[in-house]
């Protein structure tokens, strides 16, 4: 019996020894286990909604009809609400899909199709930041095989597209800093705009665009700080005196409740009065325009950066949402726990490297977003953000991975 396991055992370690040491036979394998898991994902989510919400084909949510209304709208040559304005890409992804006859689960194949493509530019940045063909396919099937993020394909909402322009501006960005050409200067340019107008979140990264071509240029440290607080100025001047923008943001979507009026309620999550917290009271803050939610920041700065951080919290590591069950809290603890944790392995072991500073400040800025706003329901608003997690995941399984590689290797 002793001999039967012992001979077990060397034929698994012999398979095992093979595999790793011939490369291509091994990416091959776990390219093909995540495009089957992909696969599989969206197609039981595809016929009986599996992930989502139990019934199969195109997904809707509340925030679905002002895509539709608005593609309507821009078909009819009506004009757009303010909100649909802000989302301008979306729309007309949806206008096109009807123009040319197709119905809206053109619009989910779209979506899986540009998720796929965007794999690959997460697998380049993985692949050029560990040195390690390996480590991008792993960094890229951590974002296609997970059911959270699968969930938003099948979605007529912006969060599955953005999240794919997200990865695709990320890249441009780093690759532009690299290889400093005209050609990816205007890809990079591009990208972000494509970012930007699929989903307002999308704007900061114009700032993060222009920031690193200014820190990377070869003038005075001096020269180049003041030129980045130009930029986040002109920025700023843009959303508080360009009317269309300015009345865009005084009001959170689908109400009439104002940005200043969420703060002081001590909004957490959007739509649970329940999980809200105490602020201080500002009667002056009432009627006022959005921009007067930095005054009152700062008369309050350790109240605003508690309610913040509750909020931030809330959205990343999904605590306080009594509504999910503890089996699901299990299952997503699992996909983003240790992810966070090999997160920051990965990004102190690289933390020179520029593509890592470039993730780092596109998360936080996502993140600030949040904190400035409010938490989603169904945490859509860390979706996002969460592919470029696992890039900095990736950096951080990598090691390990190398040291299980060598003390395979090494034994006879």
């Amino acid at each position: 019996m002793n001999n039967r396991f012992l001979n077990l055992y060397l034929k698994m370690f012999t398979s095992f020894k093979f595999i790793i040491q011939n490369r291509k036979i091994f990416n091959g394998i776990i390219i093909f286990i995540i495009l089957s898991r992909f696969a599989w994902l969206n197609i039981i989510n595809w016929n009986n909604g599996e992930l989502t919400t139990g019934t199969g084909g195109v997904q809707y949510h509340c925030d679905s009809i002002r895509y539709i209304s608005g593609a309507d709208n821009l078909i009819n040559n009506t004009p757009f609400d303010d909100k649909q304005f802000q989302y301008f890409g979306y729309v007309g992804i949806i206008a096109f899909v009807k123009i040319i006859g197709l119905g809206l689960g053109a619009v989910v194949i779209i979506q899986i199709l540009m998720a796929l493509f965007s794999s690959w530019f997460l697998y380049d940045m993985g692949k050029s930041i560990i040195g390690n063909s390996t480590a991008g396919i792993i960094v890229a099937g951590l974002y296609l095989t997970n059911p959270f993020i699968v969930t938003w394909h099948l979605f007529i909402l912006t969060e599955s597209l953005y999240t794919s322009f997200l990865i695709i501006a990320t890249w441009a960005i780093n690759k532009s800093l690299e290889i400093r050409t005209v050609k990816f200067y205007i890809i990079s340019f591009i990208a972000v705009c494509f970012a930007a107008f699929i989903r307002p979140n999308g704007w900061i990264l114009f700032i993060v665009m222009f920031s690193f071509y200014i820190l990377y240029a070869n003038y005075n440290i001096y020269l180049k700080y003041a030129s980045i607080l130009v930029i986040v100025s002109v920025f700023f001047a843009c959303t508080v005196f360009i009317p269309k923008i300015n009345k865009s943001i005084q009001y959170a979507p689908l109400s009439s409740v104002s940005l200043p009026k969420m703060l002081t309620k001590g909004m957490v999550i959007w739509g649970h009065d329940e999980l809200c917290i105490e602020m201080p009271q500002d009667s002056n803050l009432k009627n006022k325009n959005w921009t007067a939610y930095f005054s009152y920041i700062a008369k309050h700065p350790i109240a605003c950066i508690k309610l913040g951080s509750y909020r931030a919290m809330t959205e990343v590591l999904q605590i306080r949402r009594p509504w999910l069950s503890v089996k699901y809290q299990i299952h997503i603890w699992l996909w983003i726990l240790p992810a966070y944790l090999l997160a920051t392995l990965g990004t102190f072991w690289y933390k020179n490297n520029k593509c890592i500073k470039i993730i780092i400040t596109v998360i936080l800025f996502h993140i600030l977003i949040i904190a400035l706003t409010w938490a989603d329901h169904e945490s859509r608003f860390y979706i996002y953000f969460l592919p470029l997690v696992y890039l900095l995941s990736g950096c951080g399984l990598y090691p390990l991975f190398k040291r299980l590689e060598k003390l395979v290797t090494a034994r006879h």
